[in-house]
């Protein structure tokens, strides 16, 4: 039998469940032995069937932020006055044949790989969730990096890409 999830996650999941707006944690890196901290929208708590003390945070990032699969979450619950700190790993779900960054590397997220868990799946669904103007931050200069051209550089970025669904071949 299977350990059952830790406290804080079924503390979290009850309170996510309770107030679907409290969706917004910061999560902080390292990279380069300086700190990088980014708000991230949490998308779902997963707790692996049979594996309920692997318990997994699913967020969206821009995947191109420095950082390092070390994590810490300061996730802050305002309706209800609750403060979550944890610290854990993290594990990237880039698209198929991405050569730069790679999936796993966690338990967590190795247990899920083999309980029916289709990342990639998941991972189009999400960013199709995202906004059109969410989205289309992802095809912009790197978080972080420098504007060469100033503001007027911005202009010439998408402002709204589509959905995966619209961009497929007929």
């Amino acid at each position: 039998m299977s350990p059952p999830p830790p406290r804080w996650f079924t503390a979290l999941s009850k309170l996510f469940g309770e107030h679907k707006n409290a969706n917004v944690m910061q999560l902080a890196t390292i990279a380069e032995a300086v700190p990088q901290v980014r708000s991230c929208i949490v998308r779902a708590l997963i707790s692996p069937d049979g594996n309920g003390h692997f318990p997994t945070i699913l967020a969206t990032t821009d995947i191109r932020t420095p950082a390092n699969d070390t994590v810490q979450i300061n996730w802050w619950i305002e309706d209800s006055m609750d403060q979550f700190r944890l610290t854990g790993k993290a594990s990237l779900v880039p698209e198929p044949g991405n050569r730069v960054f790679h999936s796993g590397g966690t338990l967590a997220f190795e247990s899920l790989s083999t309980r029916d868990f289709n990342g990639e799946a998941k991972r189009v669904r999400v960013f199709d969730s995202l906004s059109g103007h969410r989205r289309a931050s992802l095809c912009r200069p790197t978080p972080g990096s420098l504007m060469k051209g100033g503001y007027e550089e911005a202009k010439d970025w998408p402002e709204t890409i589509p959905t995966t669904s619209h961009c497929k071949p007929k």
